[in-house]
C-alpha cells in the first residue's frame, strides 16, 4: 500500500466517522484496504460485498434493469446507513459512540472485463451521512425545545458521485482508482461534516495532483487526466428522525404518486435523493381461457401481489389472507409453502406482496399524515413491504402496479364490478383495458355476513365468495376464488378496532 493512501486511512480511523459499506462491483478492495490500517474496528460498522444477479434481489428487494446506475447506487447507501443506524443504536450510551458521524457508502460499478460490454466503464457512488448526537447546546432545558432543535439538526445529506476510469487501464488499474476514489470522496465528506486531523488537507492535496494520479496507470489517450476530486457532487437533505412521515407528505403533498417501503424500510420513490424500483415487467401468466381450479402462475415466473386496504389495524386476517392467495395461486398445501420458506428458496424466493394504503379512500376522504404513519409502522416493524398511493381507484393503481395480482375481500369485488366507478358505467371495458391489457388480475377471499332470515329469530350467518358476484363472461379470467377451505378468518377490523376503543 502507498504511503500516501495509509497516511489517508489512519486519517479516516482517527476521526470521529463510523462507516457502512455496500459495494457492488469493482471497489471491494477499499474494505480490505481500511481493515489492513490499525485502528479499523473504530471506523468499519458493517460491510457488504455484491457481486450476482440473485445477491442483488437479496439486499434491494428486486431485480434492478440497470445495476450499474445512479439510482442503485442510491439504493445501496441507503440500505449501508440503515445497517449503520441499526447496528449502533443498541450502544448509544457507549462514551466512543457520541457525536459519531454516521456514513453509508454504496458503489456499483463496471470496469474492464473479458466480454464484450456496449456501455462504458464506469462507477457510481453514493454517501448518506448523519451525526448521532448533534449538539444541543446548554442554553435551555425546556423539553420541547430541545426537541425541536434535535430535529432540526439531524438530517441525512446525500451525496452523488460519478467518475470513468481511463478505458486504456487494465483491469487491477481500474479497480485500484476506483477504490482510491471511493477512499478520497469519504475522506472530503468527514472532513467537511465532522472532527478529523488537521493534517487529512494536505494528504487529499497530495492525492489529486497530477504527479500522483500519473502513477496509477499509464497516461490516457485523451487530454483530460482522471480525478479523484469529482466536481460537484449533487447534495439532498433529508429527514432523519421523521423520514417515515416525510415521504407520506410526499404523496399527500402531490410531488409523486406513490412511495413504497421495501422489507427492510428503505423508502423507493420519485423524489430525489430516493429513486424508485425500475424493474422489468412481466406479464400476468394469466389467459382469457384459464380454469380457476388449475395451477394460475407459471413456476418460472416471479410472483408480485398487491394488497390494498386501510390495515386499521392491521391483523391475523390480512396476513393470512396473503398467504392463502400466494397458496392459491401455486395450489401449494401450507406444509409446502412452510417448506419452501424455510429454505428461503422455490416459490418464497420469486414472491414479493406489497401491501398498499391511498391516502383519498373513495367514499370516506383524504387520510392525514399522522394516521397514515401509524399505519405503515406496522408494516415496517414486521419487516413487510407496504406502499403509499394516490390510486382511489383499481384501474389507478394497475398504472403503478402493473403486472400483480390483486389481493381483495368479497365485499371489494363487489365494488370493483360497481358500475358507479366507471365512466359510462361500462365495467367490462374499463376493467379489461385498465386491468387486463396491463397483466394485472383479482385473487378474492370470502367472508362470513350475518343477514336477517325473515321467519326466524335472530341474524343467520351465510359464507360469501367469488361464487356470491354475478361476473360478466368477458371477466371471469380476471378473477381467481379462494375457497372456503383455503381461507376462512372470522375477524374484522371493525370488530378489533371496536375491542380496542379505536374510532
Amino acid at each position: 500500500m502507498h504511503a500516501l493512501r495509509r497516511d489517508l486511512i489512519e486519517c479516516i480511523h482517527k476521526s470521529t466517522a463510523r462507516l457502512s459499506a455496500c459495494i457492488c462491483g469493482s471497489g471491494t478492495s477499499m474494505i480490505s484496504s481500511l481493515t489492513q490500517v490499525p485502528g479499523c474496528s473504530k471506523t468499519l460498522i458493517y460491510a457488504e460485498t455484491i457481486y450476482s444477479l440473485p445477491a442483488i434481489h437479496r439486499a434491494l428487494g428486486y431485480t434492478p434493469k440497470s445495476v450499474v446506475s445512479n439510482a442503485v447506487a442510491r439504493q445501496l447507501a441507503q440500505r449501508a446507513f440503515y445497517h449503520n443506524k441499526a447496528l449502533i443504536k443498541p450502544f448509544e450510551g457507549d462514551i466512543s459512540l457520541n457525536s459519531s458521524f454516521l456514513m453509508g457508502v454504496g458503489v456499483t460499478s463496471a470496469i474492464q472485463t473479458n466480454f464484450k460490454r456496449n456501455d462504458k466503464d464506469r462507477m457510481h457512488m453514493c454517501i448518506w451521512s448523519a451525526h448521532v448526537n448533534p449538539e444541543l447546546g446548554e442554553t435551555t432545558e425546556d423539553a420541547d425545545q430541545i426537541e425541536a432543535l434535535r430535529k432540526a439538526n439531524l438530517h441525512i445529506s446525500v451525496r452523488d458521485f460519478y467518475v470513468e476510469p481511463p478505458p486504456g487501464w487494465d483491469r487491477y488499474q481500474q479497480d485500484d482508482y476506483i477504490e482510491l476514489v471511493i477512499l478520497y470522496n469519504i475522506a472530503k465528506v468527514i472532513r467537511e461534516e465532522c472532527t478529523c486531523p488537521d493534517e487529512i488537507d494536505s494528504i487529499l492535496r497530495m492525492l489529486s495532483s497530477p504527479s500522483f494520479i500519473s502513477t496509477l496507470g499509464p497516461a490516457p489517450s485523451s487530454s483530460s487526466s482522471p480525478l479523484l476530486d469529482v466536481a460537484s457532487p449533487s447534495i439532498f437533505r433529508v429527514s432523519a428522525t421523521d423520514r417515515v412521515a416525510e415521504a407520506v407528505q410526499f404523496v399527500l403533498d402531490g410531488k409523486t404518486s406513490s412511495v413504497r417501503f421495501n422489507e427492510f424500510g428503505e423508502i423507493r420513490c420519485e423524489v430525489p435523493p430516493y429513486t424508485p424500483e425500475v424493474h422489468t415487467i412481466r406479464k400476468s401468466t394469466l389467459s382469457s381461457s384459464a380454469n380457476p381450479n388449475d395451477s394460475r402462475i407459471k413456476a418460472e415466473n416471479p410472483i408480485r401481489l398487491l394488497f390494498p386496504g386501510s390495515f386499521r389495524p392491521l391483523h391475523f386476517g390480512h396476513t393470512e389472507l396473503a398467504r392463502a392467495a400466494l397458496r392459491a395461486l401455486t395450489r401449494k398445501r401450507p406444509e409446502e409453502e412452510k417448506a419452501e420458506k424455510e429454505e428461503r428458496g422455490g416459490l418464497y424466493a420469486r414472491t414479493r406482496i406489497t401491501y398498499e394504503i391511498t391516502v383519498n379512500i373513495l367514499d370516506k376522504g383524504r387520510v392525514s399524515c399522522e394516521d397514515l404513519t401509524t399505519r405503515i409502522c406496522q408494516f415496517l416493524q414486521r419487516g413487510e413491504r407496504v406502499a403509499v398511493t394516490n390510486a382511489s381507484l383499481f384501474t389507478e393503481k394497475a398504472l403503478l402496479f402493473p403486472g400483480v395480482g390483486f389481493i381483495v375481500g368479497v365485499d371489494t369485488a363487489r365494488r370493483i364490478l360497481d358500475p358507479r366507478y366507471y365512466e359510462g358505467g361500462d365495467v367490462v371495458q374499463a376493467l379489461l383495458d385498465g386491468i387486463g391489457k396491463r397483466g394485472s388480475y383479482f385473487i378474492v377471499g370470502g367472508r362470513s355476513v350475518a343477514r336477517k332470515d325473515p321467519g326466524k329469530k335472530g341474524n343467520q350467518v351465510v359464507w360469501e365468495d367469488l361464487r356470491s358476484l354475478e361476473i360478466p363472461d368477458a371477466l371471469r379470467h380476471l378473477f381467481i376464488g379462494l375457497e372456503e377451505s383455503e381461507f376462512r378468518i372470522d375477524i374484522s377490523s371493525t370488530e378489533l378496532r371496536a375491542r380496542l376503543g379505536m374510532t
